[in-house]
C-alpha cells in the first residue's frame, strides 16, 4: 500500500503546480493513507469484524471409530472379569468316591434286568470293576496288567496283608473259573464271583 501511495501524492503535487492536466491526476485513484480505515466513514482505529464461528461436528468418522473400539474393549474387559469371578467363586467338584463308584457298577451287573452277558463277558466286566477300583483307591495300575503281573504287584506292596492278598487271588481265580464254567453252573459261579467282589470293595480293600 505504501508503494502505491507515494506516486499518487507526487502526481497530485505536480497537478497542483499545473504541470499535469487536471484530467490526468483526477483519474488517479486515491488510496487510503497508512492506518486509514478500510471502510469510508469509519474511524481510523476501527477493526474489521471477526468472522462468525464455524460449527464443527463432534461425531466425526474418526471420533466414531475411536468410540466404537473403546466400547468393545470395555465390554470385553467386563466379560473377562465376570468369568474370572465366576471361576473363583465356583468350588471345584469333589472327586468321585472309588468305593461308591465300584459298588454302583457291581450292583448294575447284579441287576437281573440288566443286559445278559456271556460267562466270559460277565467275568471280564466284574474283573474290570475291581481293577479300576484298585487303581482309583490305591494307585495300582491294575487295568493295564495281566493277572500274574497284578498278583506280583500286590504281593510286593505293603498296603495289603496276607489275608487281603489271598482274597484278591481267590477273586481272580473265580473270574477264570467262570470263563470256563459249564452252562449249568454258570449262575452259581456268577453269584459267587459277585459275592467276593462286593466283599473286596466294602471290607478288604476299602
Amino acid at each position: 500500500m505504501r508503494t502505491a501511495f507515494f506516486p499518487s501524492v507526487i502526481l497530485r503535487l505536480i497537478g497542483a503546480l499545473g504541470l499535469v492536466p487536471s484530467c490526468v491526476w483526477a483519474s488517479v485513484p486515491t488510496l487510503p493513507a497508512p492506518g486509514a480505515p478500510a471502510v469510508p466513514g469509519a474511524p481510523a482505529d476501527a477493526l474489521r469484524d471477526i468472522a462468525p464461528p464455524v460449527d464443527l461436528p463432534f461425531w466425526t468418522p474418526k471420533m466414531l471409530a475411536v468410540a466404537v473400539v473403546g466400547a468393545l474393549l470395555f465390554v470385553g474387559l467386563v466379560i473377562l472379569l465376570i468369568r474370572r469371578w465366576q471361576n473363583r467363586a465356583r468350588p471345584c467338584p469333589a472327586p468321585p468316591d472309588p468305593v461308591q463308584t465300584a459298588l454302583r457298577a457291581l450292583e448294575k451287573l447284579a441287576n437281573p434286568s440288566a443286559e445278559p452277558l456271556l460267562p466270559k463277558e460277565f467275568a471280564a466286566a466284574v474283573s474290570k470293576v475291581i481293577r479300576r477300583f484298585l487303581e482309583a483307591k490305591h494307585g495300582l495300575a491294575a487295568p493295564r496288567q495281566t493277572t500274574e503281573e497284578f498278583l506280583a504287584v500286590t504281593e510286593r506292596s505293603n498296603r495289603f496283608n496276607a489275608t487281603v492278598q489271598e482274597q484278591i487271588r481267590t477273586f481272580l481265580g473265580r473270574c477264570d473259573a467262570l470263563k470256563f464254567a459249564p452252562p449249568g453252573a454258570a449262575d452259581d459261579a456268577r453269584a459267587a464271583l459277585l459275592s467276593v467282589a462286593f466283599k473286596l470293595v466294602r471290607e478288604d480293600l476299602a
